[in-house]
């Protein structure tokens, strides 16, 4: 198969988080597999055109420094490279449209979308503890509704896409509510890890760091997670906890949030380390020492952060709203809490320390499973990309919708 691949994140220079890991991982993968991969994404300062990566991948980048601009701009980019190629599918993330202006330029083109979490979802989550306007509030009461979905670019390109597929059960079910979509297919993300990962070892020794990747955004649960901290350290004084991501927002858009940690946790300055953002490839570097990895977001779909914590054979502290819990129960790789219960994080986070065996046997049943699901994940893809061309290239489907 020839497959484009239409995203505004790709590493090293927008690898900005899971859709740019994501695509990453994908395009690898399926390259390596013999298929023809082209990957169309971003620049903040220049435009980079027939590039080929790791696994003979192609990539360009079109220069936009904000998502807003991006997809109008690669459809030239993308027009040139089809009238090459003549791409068999391609694929697009939901979040901010990204593939809305090359579906309406190339409708003939089969077109499948990858739920991550739509823009009217991460704004609701980002302003979890954000007090609404006194207007929002009186619609709430009276049971107006403030979301119009018909004015959302996600829900038009998702519902004029050929195919849709999710990682996780949990946005389905979101979505089945707030956009009436049904016939979601669940497609895991994949991830065929670094050898640097399975090469941690898996130990009973001593915790005495815990680990939390991820940028410092509300949605993450930082807030629960910040305020049960002092809670293990009163009982272990000596753990670290350790901060891998950029800096976010503190809650009420109250400027830096790692500021705002170091306010409300000045006392405990010593016990806390601040990596900031760092590249895929130096994840491992930073993690071999952890013991246990938290993983407090308030919801999230089908984070990386939980699957290249799994591979490094750690015990896992995850959400239980979201789709964590699809990816650690089967293997009874992690315990899950109540992110907006700082208390039930605390004693997941003591109940782990204090018992070594359960931790060790987390960590090697999150890394079997990694070690082996990944080619049976590849071909599942392949199966539904195949199917997704053969029914967009029936005859009934060869009308061209309107939009």
């Amino acid at each position: 198969m020839k497959i484009a691949f239409i995203s505004y994140e790709f590493p090293p220079e927008t690898g900005y988080g899971g859709i740019g890991t994501y695509t990453y991982q994908i395009s690898k993968a399926l390259s390596a597999r013999g298929h023809h991969v082209e990957v169309f994404s971003s620049s903040p300062d220049k435009e980079v055109l027939n590039v080929e990566i790791e696994n003979s991948v192609i990539l360009h980048r079109v220069k936009a420094d904000k998502r807003s601009i991006f997809s109008e701009r690669i459809v030239d980019i993308f027009q040139k490279r089809n009238a090459i190629i003549g791409f068999d599918l391609i694929e697009s993330p939901e979040y901010c449209a990204e593939g809305l202006a090359v579906r309406k330029a190339f409708p003939s083109v089969p077109m499948v979308v990858k739920l991550h979490t739509p823009v009217f979802l991460v704004k609701k989550l980002n302003n979890f503890y954000t007090k609404q306007p006194l207007k929002k509030q009186v619609k709430k009461i009276l049971g107006q509704k403030t979301y119009n979905k018909q004015n959302d670019r996600d829900y038009q390109l998702v519902k004029n896409a050929d195919a849709v597929c999710s990682p996780s059960f949990a946005l389905t079910e979101i979505l089945k509510k707030e956009w009436n979509l049904n016939g979601v297919e669940i497609i895991t993300n994949i991830l065929v890890p670094e050898e640097t990962y399975f090469s941690i070892p898996i130990s009973e020794n001593d915790c005495t760091i815990i680990t939390y990747i991820g940028r410092l955004d509300v949605r993450k649960g930082i807030k629960s997670l910040i305020e049960a901290i002092p809670v293990v350290l009163k009982k272990h004084p000596g753990v670290k906890f350790r901060f891998i991501g950029g800096d976010g927002d503190a809650p009420n858009n109250g400027g830096s949030m790692k500021e705002y940690i170091l306010s409300v946790l000045h006392k405990y300055a010593p016990n806390l380390e601040f990596i900031g953002y760092i590249h895929h490839n130096q994840i491992a570097n930073y993690i071999s020492d952890t013991g246990i990895f938290v993983i407090p977001s308030i919801w999230e779909n089908y984070p990386y952060t939980c699957l290249e914590a799994m591979s490094a054979g750690k015990a896992i502290i995850a959400s239980k709203n979201g789709g964590m819990k699809e990816m650690l129960e089967d293997v009874n790789g992690g315990l899950f809490i109540d992110p907006l219960r700082p208390k039930e994080i605390a004693k997941a986070i003591l109940s782990l320390i204090e018992n070594p065996k359960i931790r060790a046997q987390m960590g090697t049943s999150n890394r079997e499973k990694i070690q082996t699901w990944s080619h049976e994940i590849i071909k599942k893809i392949e199966g539904y990309y195949d199917k997704t061309i053969s029914n967009k290239n029936k005859p009934a489907n060869n009308l061209i919708s309107s939009w």
